[in-house]
């Protein structure tokens, strides 16, 4: 590996084989869009949300939350015994991770007040 553009040493990312349905959320700063996806990628349910970024981190995680739920929901509401329940929850954030820890060690003013948010 070589050295990144941010001029840091790469990081090897961890990838992990996994036998059922994820929970998965994009939080960006203008919207938030959660999802249930397969083992083999499909996307079995969907919902978008605005991102109350202007109300603080603490809005925006409960808005990621709820809109996690509420796919989860979704799904046990259709029924169908195929898709089983998820397995794990990924999220992937605006601004920089601290993969150790879940925190937000740099972002952009599009969520103010970001950086610093635990997600982990």
């Amino acid at each position: 590996m070589t050295e990144t553009a941010a001029g840091g040493a790469p990081v090897a990312a961890r990838v992990r084989t996994v036998r059922g349905p994820i929970l998965a959320a994009d939080l960006g700063g203008t919207k938030i869009t959660a999802g249930l996806v397969t083992p083999g990628g499909v996307v079995v349910a969907r919902r978008t949300v605005p991102t109350p970024a202007a109300e603080g981190p603490n809005a925006v995680v409960a808005a990621v939350t709820a809109a996690l739920v509420a796919v989860r929901d979704d799904v046990a509401a259709a029924g169908d015994a195929t898709v089983g329940a998820p397995v794990a929850v990924g999220i992937g954030s605006a601004g920089v991770v601290d993969s150790a820890t879940g925190r937000i060690i740099s972002a952009t003013d599009a969520i103010p007040g970001w950086a610093g948010t635990e997600l982990g």
